[in-house]
């Protein structure tokens, strides 16, 4: 092959230059937030079991995702990608928020375990027999109100979190544009 004849690669599918290989922070920050608004898009259901019988008579049972857990798992990761980037702002805002969260929690957690103590041990029991005991006061039963009102509270605490990264994008400028000239 001469010098002014040019090789094609065969698998270009693949191929990566050193500029994209490089680290970029604010790619990483699109990136995830991309990912937050993917799953904050969806509509927020509960996880359960598919469950199917085939032909034969097996059962399959699969599980559904629970869309609200995948949502705020996202914002966890993107405040934990973005948590370099805080300015006082963000952190206090951010902060205030998970706080509100904790209190709601605690409230919530000591109204089903005074809800529990107040039955008698039969009631205790019968409730015991249909999976919908009281066995620890620092975890909810997800089978009982309580638990469905955090979820849906924490659901729109970390809507709020995303709302506040987003807004620092902008303070930090991440959405600056290029010049280019023609």
């Amino acid at each position: 092959m001469g010098d002014d004849e040019l090789e094609i690669a065969s698998n270009i599918e693949d191929y990566r230059s050193d500029k994209l290989m490089q680290f970029n922070h604010q790619a990483l920050v699109m990136e995830i937030l991309r990912k937050v608004n993917e799953a904050g898009c969806h509509e927020m259901k509960s996880g359960f079991f598919n469950t199917k019988e085939d032909a034969i008579g097996n059962v399959h049972k699969t599980y559904v995702e629970d869309t609200r857990l995948r949502f705020m798992e996202c914002v966890k990761s993107a405040k934990g990608v973005m948590i370099c980037d805080f300015d006082e702002k963000a952190k206090t805002k951010i902060n205030e928020i998970l706080e509100s969260l904790k209190t709601l929690k605690t409230s919530l957690l000591t109204e089903q375990s005074n809800w529990w103590k107040s039955l008698t041990p039969k009631y205790q029991e019968q409730y015991f027999m249909k999976g919908q005991g009281i066995s620890n006061s620092q975890a909810f039963n997800i089978n009982h109100g309580w638990y469905q009102l955090y979820i849906e509270s924490e659901l729109n605490a970390y809507r709020k979190i995303v709302e506040e990264l987003n807004l620092l994008t902008q303070r930090l400028d991440f959405y600056q544009t290029e010049d280019f000239v023609g």
